[in-house]
């Protein structure tokens, strides 16, 4: 099985650096695949929740991931819980 997060950050390491996840609030990062053999990148992330006095809330965000591991399109969909995401890739 490989491992999916392992290959996007291959092509593109810039895009995980400590920096990178500074300036997005993100958390972590998970990269699946599903049953179809498309690859996905899920962002579990503050993101600008807490811009113009908000409160900061972390939730997951889902990228495309192309056939060559490069991070692509993200989705507009905003999920709750990381099944909820899981569930939106399948």
């Amino acid at each position: 099985m490989i491992n999916v997060l392992q290959q996007i950050k291959d092509k593109q390491p810039n895009w995980f650096s400590s920096e990178a996840m500074s300036f997005s609030n993100d958390i972590q990062y998970l990269g699946l695949q599903n049953d179809e053999k498309e690859n996905y990148l899920i962002i579990n992330t503050y993101g600008f929740t807490d811009m113009f006095d908000g409160v900061k809330k972390p939730h997951y965000r889902v990228k495309k991931v192309g056939e060559d591991y490069k991070i692509g399109e993200l989705y507009e969909n905003i999920f709750d819980t990381l099944k909820e995401a899981e569930e939106f890739i399948k």
